[in-house]
């Protein structure tokens, strides 16, 4: 009979111990509940943010820019030497709001699957190697090359040769000395795209906040060395709307960085057989992001960082 009591009692507290861990798991969950509509509500306050903000913005920048350059092409007069110095520093700035202003828009419009893309393919090597020439380093650093040509593959070029330059300005712009490498390369079915640098590096707790909207790893800079943070970020978008990957690595700060990105390369064009009849030639084509693009549906992708690659593989 004591057995069979202390079984009981056993069974008892057993039972006990399950129901707390059964509490405790729901409260576990409320409070996952909790933190995701939380983040939910965040995006949606930034993806608002990003909306009215370039909307706004844009309505004034128009009738600023026009009267600067009327005034720098002296079509409302002639201007003195100081005056002329003080409009071109007003008519810079106001060029550089706009470009910010675009880069708003356009990571608004990859987030909603808006954004369109005219693909066609194109050598990559030779753009990389136009925007290496137009990104001149400091004169403590050296500039070298890796490219190889011709590597092909199909998007579209503009937005990629905005990826690539956004890359370069990066690297110039936090390398004082030492060296900037730009590689690309071909891989089995990939084009592997690098730009390796050695300068300030990126501290370890500031890599997942990298390819965020307006996320900066070097927020200590003077204003006029910093950017508005949505470089990257717009060029991670413009890079998987491709079906490629954009990564990064650092060993930390003072030990410089390296950026790179992946696209498919483009597949050769099966040889017709003898006697066939070709159709007429496709229209380019404008790819819209999103599920549409692909006539299947996919997953939303954040414009977040992620834990870093720490190789440079290829696949």
């Amino acid at each position: 009979m004591d057995g069979f009591s202390g079984m009981t009692k056993d069974l008892a507290r057993t039972h006990a111990s399950l129901l707390d861990a059964l509490e405790s798991s729901r409260d576990a969950e409320e409070r996952l509940q909790e933190a995701f509509h939380e983040l939910a509500a965040n995006e949606r306050l930034k993806s608002h943010i990003l909306n009215t903000a370039s909307h706004e913005l844009r309505t004034p920048l128009t009738p600023m820019r026009i009267k600067a350059r009327l005034l720098l092409e002296s079509r409302l007069g002639p201007l003195s030497g100081r005056q002329e110095e003080a409009v071109r520093m007003l008519a810079d700035n106001t060029e550089r709001l706009a470009a910010i202003v675009a880069d708003m828009a356009d990571l608004q419009a990859i987030q909603e699957s808006r954004l369109a893309f005219s693909k066609q393919p194109f050598d990559l090597g030779a753009l990389v190697s136009e925007e290496a020439e137009r990104h001149t380093p400091g004169p403590n650093v050296v500039r070298k090359t890796e490219i190889h040509r011709p590597l092909t593959v199909r998007g579209d070029e503009a937005r990629i040769r905005q990826v690539v330059a956004a890359l370069l300005r990066n690297a110039t712009t936090f390398t004082d000395r030492g060296a900037i490498v730009v590689r690309a390369r071909r891989g089995r079915r990939h084009a592997l795209v690098s730009v390796q640098d050695t300068g300030m590096g990126i501290p370890p707790d500031k890599m997942d906040r990298l390819f965020e909207p307006f996320g900066s790893a070097h927020e200590g800079l003077r204003r006029t060395e910093r950017s508005a943070g949505l470089g990257l970020a717009l060029a991670r978008g413009i890079i998987e709307a491709h079906g490629g990957r954009l990564q990064a690595h650092s060993r930390g700060e003072g030990h410089g960085s390296v950026f790179w990105f992946t696209l498919p390369l483009q597949r050769p064009a099966r040889p017709s057989r003898p006697g066939s009849i070709q159709g007429p030639a496709r229209p380019r084509e404008q790819e819209p992001v999103g599920p549409e693009a692909s006539g299947r549906p996919t997953r939303h992708r954040r414009l977040r960082g992620s834990r870093q690659d720490q190789s440079l593989r290829i696949h």
